[in-house]
């Protein structure tokens, strides 16, 4: 059964997919399956059978067989070592990004150079009744229009395009307003990309 388990590792999943979407889809994936069923399922149950016939681990078994092969069995184990000493390595490196975390979720003075619309309700409230917070400062809702190309600027709650086209400023603020935490996934997925 633990065989079995390496076997289907996790690399089989993520790959796979990915490999199928590249080396042309269905004819890649029936090309796997012949490939799995004809080596590697043989090749598990002649190890699995190997070793119950002659009754030893790995590491003896090929050496018992030939005294040429018997370095082969301690390079299975050390390849099988290597592999899952890096996989186990993936769950630490996780769990060490997940609690090394730099950004603060809660306030914008991390992003105002590259997202000057981040925008939390405790910075909102700072600011007067006119007036709205943009680029790490409390601005007039007329310099935020035109921050946003409503060239017109602002009016009567409204924002105003060059055609005269109003907008309401509530739409205008939605649209554009980006919280801190929006920010962060945004910038932590980009950290994910291959």
């Amino acid at each position: 059964m633990q065989s079995l388990g390496l076997s289907l590792g996790v690399a089989n999943v993520w790959r796979l997919t990915y490999s199928a979407y590249f080396n042309g889809g269905g004819s890649f994936l029936l090309a796997y399956l012949l490939l799995l069923g004809v080596i590697a399922v043989p090749m598990l149950f002649l190890e699995l059978s190997l070793g119950q016939y002659l009754r030893t681990p790995a590491c003896e078994a090929f050496g018992k067989m030939a005294p040429l092969f018997k370095g082969l069995g301690y390079a299975m184990l050390l390849v099988l070592f290597m592999e899952h000493g890096s996989l186990a390595m993936l769950p630490v490196v996780q769990f060490a990004y997940i609690f090394a975390v730099e950004y603060d979720l809660e306030e914008c003075n991390l992003y105002y150079e590259q997202y000057p619309d981040c925008y939390t309700a405790e910075l909102a409230a700072s600011c007067g009744r006119d007036d709205v917070f943009y680029n790490g400062a409390c601005v007039s809702r007329h310099a935020y229009c035109l921050a946003h190309n409503y060239w017109g600027g602002y009016e009567g709650d409204n924002c105003i395009e060059e055609n005269n086209a109003t907008t309401p400023f509530q739409n205008v603020l939605q649209e554009s307003a980006v919280s801190p935490w929006e920010l962060y996934l945004d910038t932590f997925s980009d950290d994910l990309r291959w």
